[in-house]
């Protein structure tokens, strides 16, 4: 229900991450403006921040779920004569008169994908390629009842929300060409049964070769939890790593059952891509970096969104500042330092 305000802060922490270790790398050059900025976005996340406890204690009091919010903030015919919806639509507002701030992930893409002209589904279908997409993650799970409303936002869709005896599963499916592009399933995870990591590993893998990905994929990272683990994948292309081109898919640990997955992203941008060769070669590229940088290491090419959010292709670094891990994109044409990002 808060798309916008959810990218909003973590494109805010990516960006203040990025301009302190920027500043850093160069001995706090440009800092009197980076923090005049910086300043600037920490008062719109405290009001950001205020609006959200107060949108915190609504669904307490009202008793409501986050799926019951989204089915209602995405329907079409969402009323807001309600607090919560009033809530959510006032932190909207907010967050919507602040730019873009994310370097990897934005939802901007500069032209429209080639399969949103394919033709439009109807709501029956979507429930239908919903549940084919679960498909065996279902098994012995009961679904007792669907429903479907139309859903706004930059992909327009369906929100496809199934009742079942193991917790409600909510997604949504795009109307154009009918792709899920992501879904959750609210379900009971047993925290004491505990299946081994390589067996989820496998499961992931699995998972993505059955949806008919036949791109070369790379995991950028994972999240382990004690409810689940969370893969991140990028698409790459001639050994090009290509960040804009991101999906994750969450695996429960009790049982290995896929219980999330978000793909929106790569929907957005994937396409296929045509590289000239680098102006800059590797060397050059590594004495682009700051001389604060210790270790430094050229992982490969790849293409990330510069500050207009146009693709450009970069050398990913890697390197040192103390015992800080930091990853570095340095334009492959120009040498401009596209992005200085501190791993965690």
């Amino acid at each position: 229900p808060i798309n916008d305000t959810e990218n909003f802060l973590f494109n805010l922490g990516e960006f203040s991450i990025n301009n302190l270790t920027n500043m850093a790398s160069k001995n706090g050059a440009a800092a009197i403006g980076s923090f005049t900025l910086l300043n600037a976005y920490y008062e719109q996340a405290l009001a950001i921040n205020q609006e959200l406890q107060k949108l915190t204690m609504d669904i307490v009091e009202n008793n409501k779920s986050w799926s019951q919010l989204e089915r209602q903030a995405s329907s079409v015919n969402a009323s807001l004569n309600n607090p919560i919806a009033s809530a959510i639509e006032n932190i909207e507002t907010i967050s919507d008169q602040y730019p873009e701030l994310s370097p990897f992930y934005n939802d901007t893409q500069l032209s429209e994908p080639q399969w949103f002209n394919s033709q439009e589904i109807l709501p029956a279908e979507a429930t239908t390629i919903f549940e084919r997409f679960l498909n065996n993650q279902l098994n012995e799970t009961v679904v007792y009842n669907s429903n479907v409303t139309n859903t706004r936002g930059e992909i327009p869709g369906y929100l496809v929300s199934l009742a079942t005896n193991n917790g409600s599963i909510t997604g949504q499916v795009s109307k154009k060409g009918g792709k899920v592009i992501w879904y959750l399933w609210e379900k009971q995870i047993n925290q004491a049964v505990k299946i081994d990591i390589a067996s989820l590993d496998e499961v992931a893998i699995n998972f993505i070769k059955r949806k008919g990905f036949d791109e070369e994929l790379k995991e950028v990272n994972r999240e382990i939890t004690e409810d689940y683990i969370e893969y991140n994948f990028v698409c790459t292309q001639n050994q090009v790593t290509c960040y804009p081109e991101f999906f994750w898919v969450r695996i429960a640990r009790d049982d290995g059952k896929v219980i999330a997955y978000n793909g929106s992203q790569l929907l957005l941008n994937h396409q296929e891509r045509i590289f000239d060769n680098p102006k800059l070669s590797e060397a050059a590229a590594l004495k682009a970096v700051s001389s604060r940088l210790t270790e430094t290491e050229v992982i490969g090419l790849a293409v990330v969104k510069n500050s207009r959010l146009i693709d450009v292709l970069t050398y990913e670094i890697i390197g040192r500042i103390g015992n800080n891990k930091y990853r570095i994109f340095i334009n492959a044409d120009n040498g401009i330092e596209e992005h200085l990002i501190r791993e965690k």
